[in-house]
């Protein structure tokens, strides 16, 4: 006996996917795009508080985002690919006090 599988992602009548649908054989499957993850309801999407996970890399603070996350540097430093310097920090004060 041959067995047809549905694609239930083309119709959006078949899935209730709120993010994108995921075809299996007899079934599917909804996913979420990096930064989020599967809600219980396994439908929608719910952000990732990347801040709390091992993706945090700030050395300093951390500020979550919808979908991302941010480092921050602490008052009198500045972002400077990628890291805190202080040096840049200081410079831009004496820059704003002229």
């Amino acid at each position: 006996m041959l067995y047809l599988d549905v694609d239930e992602c083309i119709d959006p009548d078949l899935h209730s996917c709120a993010f994108r649908c995921h075809n299996m054989l007899g079934s599917y499957a909804c996913t979420c795009p990096a930064g989020y993850k599967l809600a219980d309801d396994r439908i929608h999407c719910d952000d990732v508080d990347e801040c709390e996970t091992p993706a945090n890399d700030c050395r300093y603070l951390c500020k979550n985002l919808i979908g991302t996350y941010l480092c921050i540097c602490p008052e009198g430093m500045s972002m400077i690919s990628g890291v805190c310097d202080p040096r840049c920090g200081v410079l831009e004060m004496i820059t704003l006090a002229n």
